[in-house]
């Protein structure tokens, strides 16, 4: 890596050095060796591939390392093609250097003004050393004896000498620096002005976002805030209470870095692409780490990503990392859990503009009455929340089927708003912490037993780069009385079936699988069933990872089926002769899959997965389903049972019942019916109790 001309900057002239530059984390290491260079490195810190640069001392002009190394091969051959005269003097003259080293006076380089500290040739200050210099002269030459002005003496004989211990301390102390640069870089992380240390006064001027529904258990999170710079994403989280008292307490930050839901693990309305996990106990911080998503949008699957920086202290949580990118409406949602198995998700999600909040449910009076046309109903009641920014609320769009004349009314009962073309038109202000509520009353319409429904489908906020965050369950009940079963969500269908009631006896945390009633009934040419449970029914769990004493597992032990985190509700069916099992899994209320399969030996062989063959529909906490009787082998009379499990294992199940089948279709929710017996059955008794009536009225006369 001779001579120096080859390291002078062309642009200034001042001295290239090589720098190992990682563009992920930023860390930035000079090296003083050029034997052994390499194009690429390991990064220290983040362990990234770290590309080796040359940078200038005087202007910090950067050159890619192969220009540099071009340039120094050129200046090679250009040098043996040369015929340069060979001093034959030990102490040559100036007029000798200028013709060996193309212009060098007074050891300065031709490109360059000066050198700091260069004295008699290449004495302190000299960015590249040469192998055996002492006291920077050449060849073992001490106080520069016998070298003018720094030029090179001629060639002599090397004598043998002992193993210099400069490299050795070169090599020792480049060692330090490295060893202390890496943890600079790991305990200080620092971008514009944020700093991960454990001192939250850099987040005063922040957006802070507050929990418009914040939880009752030791998790219980109350503020939040994030921010973005130079590649960095900077999070922050406050609790009312110390965040990692309980065992196994685990914080999870998603981060949606595109602001698309179709990319990503699928939480909480958003795609994420990342993933920070933090893991404490007794009350302080323990491991921690991030990682990045490698499933298909629905799988339990991640990869670890790079260094995730963080500190706690008084309830608050700060984090940084360097995803490989991020956009501008990148979204951000919260998670906590313990050992004791709370779960909270974060009511509304974050990124760098105000958050919105918008939940709209059935109205609690409604409980599937027969409506009809006389009076105007009470149908639907919504909440919006706005955190981090006003926002103004400019249109709800719906589907209305069957209902007229709706109107959107304060808590007070006034009207805000009149449905025009499915739209209710607003121009509703929050301001930043504001929660405000409204109902939906509209008159409905229709034949006897038509469904009445009502659905919002958007809803158009200012400013449009407001994240907004939807929680939203259709309002359905029928017009009049219903004539038979229909699956469509609404349940007054169900309202003159003997329905069976099962005991509440799973855990409070356990309430989605927890089954309360159900009932079955065959009808026409299908099979019909119902159920309900406690809590929210699919509600399944959003992190399906176990807790494992002292550190997070990435690692998951689960059962067969729902792996992902799903709720599963089985119905067993038995003619006498077959069985079969209905599967239907979901998650976060949402319906993911239905399988009927049929019992071969001990297998299970799948029959269809169609929806027009298997037809489900649900509430927040019930759920009804047909099936045709042409996939159960048509049969005559049959026994059902209903099963209900999570991920990990827990389950509630019912007795079996035997659907008493008539015309209308009506339920005897009981075990232990007796069947109407065949006539062939009944003729010898009834020809014996004939005789023995005969005989006693003989014997009376």
């Amino acid at each position: 890596m001779e001579p120096e001309e080859s390291m002078a900057c062309p642009v200034c002239g001042g001295e290239l050095q090589p720098h190992i530059i990682c563009p992920f984390c930023g860390t930035d290491i000079t090296l003083k060796s050029l034997e052994g260079l390499e194009p690429t490195y390991k990064c220290p810190v983040c362990g990234k591939e770290a590309q080796t640069k040359f940078i200038c001392n005087e202007c910090g002009s950067e050159f890619k390392y192969e220009l540099i190394l071009k340039k120094m091969e050129e200046f090679k051959l250009e040098k043996k093609e040369e015929k340069r005269p060979v001093a034959k003097k030990s102490t040559p003259g100036a007029e000798t250097l200028v013709e060996l080293k193309g212009g060098l006076t007074n050891g300065l380089t031709a490109k360059r003004g000066r050198e700091k500290g260069l004295t008699n040739g290449l004495t302190n200050g000299l960015g590249k050393k040469e192998k055996g210099l002492t006291n920077g002269l050449k060849g073992g030459m001490v106080n520069g004896t016998g070298v003018t002005n720094g030029t090179k003496p001629p060639k002599r004989p090397k004598k043998k000498e002992k193993p210099s211990k400069v490299p050795v301390a070169i090599a020792a102390v480049l060692v330090v620096i490295l060893i202390a640069g890496s943890f600079y870089f790991m305990l200080m992380p620092q971008k514009a002005g944020m700093r991960v240390d454990g001192d939250f006064s850099d987040w005063k001027t922040s957006l802070m976002r507050e929990e418009p529904m914040p939880a009752s258990n030791p998790m219980d999170m109350v503020r939040y805030a994030s921010t973005v710079s130079d590649g960095f994403v900077y999070i922050y989280l406050e609790g009312r209470s110390n965040l990692f008292s309980v065992d196994g307490s685990r914080i999870y930050a998603f981060i949606d870095s595109d602001g698309n839901e179709g990319t990503g693990y699928r939480i909480n309305g958003i795609g994420a692409d990342y993933l920070c996990k933090i893991y404490g106990e007794n009350g302080k911080i323990g491991p921690h780490a991030a990682y990045s998503y490698s499933g298909d949008g629905f799988t339990w699957e991640w990869t670890s990503y790079g260094v995730l920086f963080a500190d706690y202290k008084n309830n608050k949580l700060e984090m940084a990392f360097a995803p490989d990118s991020i956009d501008k409406d990148y979204r951000i949602a919260f998670y906590t859990s313990d050992s004791q198995e709370h779960h909270y998700i974060s009511s509304v999600n974050i990124g760098e503009e105000p958050s919105v909040y918008f939940c709209a449910k059935p109205s609690e009076d409604k409980e599937d009455i027969y409506m009809s046309s006389n009076e105007s109903y009470h149908l639907m009641d919504i909440e919006i929340f706005s955190t981090g920014g006003d926002v103004t609320v400019d249109a709800i769009t719906l589907t209305a089927d069957d209902i007229s004349e709706a109107t959107l009314r304060d808590s007070s009962g006034n009207t805000v708003a009149t449905m025009d073309n499915s739209r209710f038109s607003l121009n509703l202000e929050l301001r930043d912490g504001e929660k405000l509520n409204y109902q939906v009353w509209g008159r409905v319409s229709g034949v006897n037993g038509s469904l009445i429904s009502l659905d919002i489908t958007q809803v158009i906020v200012s400013p449009a780069s407001a994240i907004i965050r939807t929680e939203i369950e259709p309002f359905k009940a029928y017009f009049g009385e219903p004539t038979g079963i229909k699956i469509d969500g609404a349940f007054g269908d169900w309202e003159n079936m003997d329905i069976r009631q099962d005991p509440e006896d799973m855990a409070e945390n356990q309430d989605h699988i927890d089954i309360i009633e159900y009932a079955g009934t065959k009808e026409y040419n299908s099979l019909y069933f119902y159920l309900g449970v406690k809590g929210d029914i699919m509600a399944g769990v959003l992190v399906p990872e176990k807790y494992a004493q002292g550190i997070p597992n990435q690692n998951i032990t689960h059962i067969p089926k729902g792996p992902n985190g799903e709720d599963i509700l089985r119905v067993y069916i038995n003619t006498g002769k077959d069985t079969y099992r209905l599967e239907v899994l979901g998650k976060e209320g949402k319906i993911i899959s239905t399988t009927l399969s049929h019992r071969d030996g001990d297998t299970w062989r799948e029959i269809s997965t169609t929806s027009e063959d298997l037809k489900v529909a649900k509430d927040s906490s019930r759920m009804e389903g047909g099936i045709p009787l042409s996939l159960l082998g048509n049969p005559g009379s049959f026994t059902m049972k209903f099963e209900m499990s999570d991920w990990e294992g827990h389950r509630d199940s019912t007795e079996k019942i035997t659907p008493y089948i008539t015309g209308t279709g009506l339920t005897r929710s009981t075990e232990d019916i007796t069947p109407v017996p065949e006539f062939q059955g009944i003729l010898i008794p009834m020809l014996i109790s004939a005789a023995i009536g005969i005989v006693v009225i003989r014997r009376r006369k």
